[in-house]
């Protein structure tokens, strides 16, 4: 029993001991920047080094490391030290918990993203040049809505030309057979609609709808959408609302 629990004791004192070398050795650094205004808590393990800290800040500020100057300063702004060289573990510094590392920024070309962020940040418009492709360059790659649209979509759009199609001819065949013209007496409205009388002012393909033949109608009573003209374009004359387009399909002549 006292051997067990002696044990039991240098296992709890191993896990403390471990806890307080993983807790000490972690940094706590308040990081700031020269141009952005960034300023934010992050911890680091005490024994990378300032390269390494270099490249774990670059996610934060966005200054690649090789233009990064790293200062160890005071809460009145003074630089205390400046941590260098790279191969160094941060550890050798004078740096404890809620040290501010400043972020010197040794690129300030403009163009750079941080320039940018900066600008955006004073509210100034930044000029970002649009990536443009040409269409051979586009056509070469694989990964474009384009292929995805011909592979995954080619069948659904050949089903559907096919149906366009099929309807447009049975318009077509529709007008033979009603042969429909200018200057006939109509009724519009098929089965259960409500019927509308006028004459046919119109017959022919239109602007506003390429796709089969329209029949313009002047009615007799003001029940249409139109005096003539759609989207722009005259196509025939009456009042205002006593004009109405419909498909060879949805009209009576005679």
């Amino acid at each position: 029993m006292k051997i067990e629990r002696c044990v039991l004791v240098f296992f709890v004192d191993s896990l403390i001991t471990v806890y307080k070398l993983v807790v000490m050795s972690r940094l706590k650094l308040i990081i700031t920047h020269s141009l952005l205004n960034i300023n934010g808590e992050k911890a680091f393990d005490s024994n990378i080094t300032v390269g390494e800290l270099k490249q774990k800040l670059e996610m934060v500020v966005g200054t690649k490391p090789g233009n990064m100057i790293l200062q160890h300063r005071n809460d009145q702004n003074e630089i205390l030290c400046t941590l260098q060289p790279d191969e160094l573990a941060i550890g050798k510094f004078d740096l404890v918990n809620y040290s501010n590392v400043h972020v010197v920024d040794t690129d300030a070309k403009q163009g750079s993203i941080v320039s940018q962020m900066h600008a955006l940040e004073k509210g100034q418009n930044v000029n970002i040049p649009k990536y443009e492709i040409s269409e051979e360059e586009y056509q070469k790659r694989d990964n474009t809505f384009a292929k995805w649209k011909e592979q995954n979509l080619k069948e659904f759009y050949e089903k559907k030309a096919a149906e366009e199609k099929e309807q447009i001819d049975k318009w077509d065949q529709v007008l033979q057979q009603k042969e429909i013209k200018i200057g006939d007496r109509c009724e519009i409205g098929i089965g259960s609609q409500l019927k509308h009388r006028g004459k046919v002012a119109f017959v022919g393909a239109t602007d506003f709808d390429k796709k089969g033949i329209w029949i313009g109608v002047e009615l007799d009573e003001p029940f249409g959408d139109n005096n003539g003209i759609k989207k722009g374009k005259k196509y025939f004359e009456c009042k205002d609302k006593y004009g109405i387009f419909v498909r060879p399909d949805n009209i009576q002549v005679g």
